[in-house]
């Protein structure tokens, strides 16, 4: 059976750091990205949008069915 991409990242950050480990320079790319567009926000490069009702996020939140 073939392994989802969302699957085989979970077990590596989960089950095998060893491998996490040699992906982390991947995490500092993402970083920079992310670096990137808040600078671009704060330039106002890209705008935002102000909604008229109150936005709730939910975040980082992980469900294992086993």
């Amino acid at each position: 059976m073939k392994k989802t991409l969302a699957r085989w990242a979970t077990d590596i950050w989960y089950k095998d750091p060893f491998i996490g480990v040699w992906l982390s320079p991947l995490g500092f790319l993402f970083n920079d990205a992310v670096d990137l567009e808040g600078f671009l926000y704060r330039r106002g490069v890209l705008k935002t949008h102000t909604l008229p009702v109150p936005v709730i996020v939910v975040g980082n939140i992980t469900v294992v069915a086993r």
